[in-house]
């Protein structure tokens, strides 16, 4: 007689940890990116499922055999993995946002450009900040140890239940308002620098109203002028997207522990 090489508990391991492992990756930034063609993206969770299946089969007992309970599960671990994945797509938001608002202070709110892999209209700033981002995310290796902690958290944060308390909203909460703090530390060189630029102008005109000077220098100089305060604060800005790499690292390691039950 014919028999599987695998059990009903086998599957029950491999489809609860893709339900982890996929909705994380559809969240996080950079490894979740729509710039990533779908099947690499799902080649990917498939072969992280694939490993820590062969490490955590041993010990696995499963669950009850009614398909709801299995939903249940799954459920659960899908919830884990958006929450796990949205603290990452914070400081994506938060780029995007700077970008919004320094971008229009500029001037370049209609400079868009098509970008052929997410099929929609992006603005030319928020696609170089966001590059820059993702160059500093992969040179720190913050991927490998965001797919480390991932993969521990299968020890911290067993599958099933998941300690959902007090503290564990207010630190999501709390790293959703970060989201707008991050968002005016970036756009602040510019933001200040265009606002100062658009006062002076301002006072040139009410002072002398036939030169007509805002339309003839001021839309022209508010782009060269955030060019050159964008050119001299890369060092800032490189800083700056380190800390916030190292910083989403330290967020899902310490998330994992709260839903674990372990903070």
């Amino acid at each position: 007689m014919f028999t599987l090489p695998f059990s009903y508990q086998d599957v029950q391991l491999f489809l609860l940890i893709a339900a982890r492992v996929s909705s994380f990756l559809m969240l996080f930034p950079v490894l979740g990116s729509p710039e990533i063609p779908n099947r690499i993206r799902i080649l990917l969770a498939l072969a992280f499922t694939l490993v820590l299946f062969q490490l955590r089969r041993a010990g696995w007992v499963g669950v009850s055999q009614d398909l709801g309970v299995l939903a249940y599960f799954a459920g659960l671990e899908v919830v884990k993995g958006l929450l796990l994945g949205l603290l990452g797509r914070f400081i994506m938001s938060a780029i995007n946002l700077a970008t919004q608002l320094f971008g229009q202070n500029m001037g370049l709110a209609m400079a868009n450009m098509f970008d052929p892999v997410s099929q929609q209209q992006v603005s030319v700033v928020q696609r170089l900040y966001v590059l820059f981002y993702v160059v500093i995310f992969l040179q720190l290796d913050i991927h490998h140890d965001v797919l480390r902690i991932l993969a521990v958290s299968f020890d911290t944060m067993p599958i099933g239940p998941m300690s959902l308390s007090e503290e564990t909203f207010n630190f999501v909460v709390a790293q959703g308002t970060k989201m707008f703090v991050v968002a005016l530390k970036i756009s602040a060189p510019i933001l200040v620098t265009v606002t100062l630029s658009n006062l002076v102008l301002g006072i040139i005109v009410r002072t002398a109203p036939q030169m007509n000077i805002y339309f003839a220098v001021g839309m022209f100089g508010n782009i060269v002028l955030g060019m050159l305060i964008l050119l001299f604060s890369l060092p800032f800005y490189l800083q700056l997207f380190r800390d916030l790499a190292w910083d989403i690292n330290r967020s899902v390691e310490h998330l994992v522990r709260l839903l674990g039950g372990v903070a």
